[in-house]
C-alpha cells in the first residue's frame, strides 16, 4: 500500500489521477444535469485534503494552454461582437467587478477585524479571478500567507456559484438554448460564410499557430503599464495568452493562412481546462478544511454574496435590459469575473465554444477593474 501511495504521489500521476476522476464524476447526470470538467475540481480538493500535492509549474502551463485553444476557436467573430457590443462590455466588465468589491467591502464592514490582505484574498477568489489574485499579492507584499488562504477559501464556492449560475438561469429563465444558438447563428451568419474554414478544402490543424499564440501571448502578458496611484499591472499569462489567440487566429483565417479544426481545439480545450481545474483543487485541498473551521462562515457568506451579486447584475443589465443573446452573454459574465473556470462550464452548459467571444471582448476591460478594485479593497478597509 505505501509503495502505491508513493507512485500516485508523483505530481503529474496526481494531476492525471485526478483529471480521469474528475472527468467520470462530472458525467454523471442528476435531473440532466452535470457539472463536466468541474469534476476535476471536486476530486482535486478531495486529494489535496489527502495530502497529495500538483507542481505550481502545472497551474499556468495548463491555464495559458486552455485560453488559446479557447481562443483560436471563438477568433472569427471578435470583431464583429466587438463592433456589435463594444462599449457594453466595457461597462460589464466594470458593472461585475464594481459589484463583486462594494458587496465585498460592505460585508467586511459588517464584519470588523478581518485583516485586510484576506478580504482582497477573498474578492479575487469569489470572482475566481487570477488576474485579481495577482494583484492582491503584489499589494500586499508583506502578507502573501493572507492573500493565498483567503483566495484558496473563497475559489472553489466561487468556481460553484459559476457551475450553479450557468446551469439553472436558463432553465429559470426558461430559455430555449436551440432559439438562442439560432439567434447567435443569424447575427453571424455573414462571418461564418466569410470564414468558412478553408473554403471547402480540407480542414488542417496548424500547431504552428497555436505556438505562436502561445509565444506572442506570454510575451505580451508580461508588459506591465503603470496606472496612477496603484502601480503597475500587466494582462498576465492568461489575458495575454487569450488576446493573441484571438487575433492570431482571426488574421490568419482571414488570409486563409489558418484554418481552425474545431475538433482538435475542442479537445485539447476539455483536456487542458480539465488539468487546470485538478491542479486548482489539489492546491486549495490542503489548507481548506483548516481555512473553514479557522474563519467560519464569515469569509463564506462574503464570497457568496459577493460572487451571486456581481454575476446577477451583469445579468440583469445585459439580458434584461439590453436583451443580449445568452451565448454571447455567458461568456461575458465569466470574462466580466476574469474567471477560467466559469469559461469552461459556460462552454459545457451552451454546448458551443462560440461563447469564448463574450469572454474575450468583456476580458480585457474586466482585468483592469480586478486590478484596480482588489487595490482599492486593500487600502480602504
Amino acid at each position: 500500500m505505501n509503495n502505491f501511495r508513493a507512485v500516485i504521489e508523483n505530481p503529474l500521476a496526481t494531476l492525471f489521477i485526478v483529471s480521469l476522476l474528475g472527468l467520470l464524476v462530472g458525467r454523471i447526470s442528476f435531473r440532466n444535469i452535470r457539472i463536466g470538467s468541474s469534476g476535476a475540481l471536486i476530486i482535486g480538493l478531495v486529494f489535496g485534503y489527502l495530502g497529495f500535492s500538483a507542481d505550481k509549474t502545472y497551474f499556468n502551463l495548463t491555464l495559458v494552454l486552455f485560453l488559446v485553444a479557447v481562443g483560436l476557436l471563438a477568433s472569427e467573430y471578435i470583431l464583429v461582437v466587438l463592433r456589435k457590443y463594444g462599449g457594453r462590455f466595457a461597462v460589464l466588465g466594470l458593472l461585475v467587478t464594481g459589484v463583486g468589491a462594494g458587496i465585498t467591502y460592505l460585508m467586511t464592514r459588517a464584519y470588523s477585524g478581518i485583516d485586510p490582505s484576506l478580504v482582497a484574498g477573498t474578492y479575487t477568489g469569489a470572482l475566481t479571478s487570477s488576474p485579481g489574485l495577482a494583484a492582491a499579492l503584489e499589494s500586499t507584499i508583506g502578507n502573501p500567507e493572507m492573500v493565498t488562504i483567503g483566495h484558496a477559501l473563497a475559489y472553489p464556492f466561487g468556481v460553484l456559484i459559476i457551475v450553479f449560475f450557468m446551469q439553472f438561469m436558463p432553465k429559470l429563465s426558461r430559455m430555449n438554448m436551440s432559439n438562442e444558438m439560432a439567434r447567435f447563428s443569424a447575427d453571424f451568419s455573414d462571418v461564418k460564410m466569410t470564414h468558412s474554414p478553408g473554403g471547402g478544402k480540407p480542414v488542417v490543424f496548424s500547431i504552428i499557430f497555436y505556438l505562436l499564440a502561445l509565444v506572442v501571448g506570454v510575451l505580451i502578458g508580461g508588459i506591465k503599464v503603470n496606472l496612477p496611484g496603484l502601480g503597475s499591472a500587466s494582462l498576465g499569462n492568461t489575458g495575454g495568452a487569450l488576446i493573441a489567440a484571438l487575433v492570431i487566429g482571426y488574421f490568419g483565417q482571414k488570409r486563409q493562412h489558418f484554418t481552425v479544426s474545431r475538433p482538435v481545439l475542442s479537445a485539447i480545450r476539455e483536456l487542458t481546462l480539465t488539468f487546470f481545474l485538478a491542479v486548482v483543487g489539489i492546491m486549495a485541498g490542503g489548507d481548506f478544511v483548516s481555512t473553514v473551521s479557522e474563519y467560519g462562515g464569515s469569509l463564506i457568506l462574503i464570497t457568496l454574496l459577493s460572487g451571486l451579486g456581481s454575476i446577477f447584475a451583469g445579468y440583469v443589465l445585459a439580458r434584461k435590459v439590453w436583451k443580449m443573446n445568452w451565448i454571447v452573454l455567458a461568456g461575458a459574465l465569466c470574462g466580466g469575473m476574469t474567471s477560467t473556470p466559469g469559461l469552461g462550464i459556460a462552454i459545457d452548459t451552451t454546448g458551443t465554444d462560440e461563447v469564448g467571444v463574450g469572454y474575450g471582448a468583456v476580458y480585457p476591460v474586466a482585468i483592469i477593474g480586478m486590478i484596480v478594485f482588489t487595490k482599492l479593497l486593500h487600502y480602504a478597509v
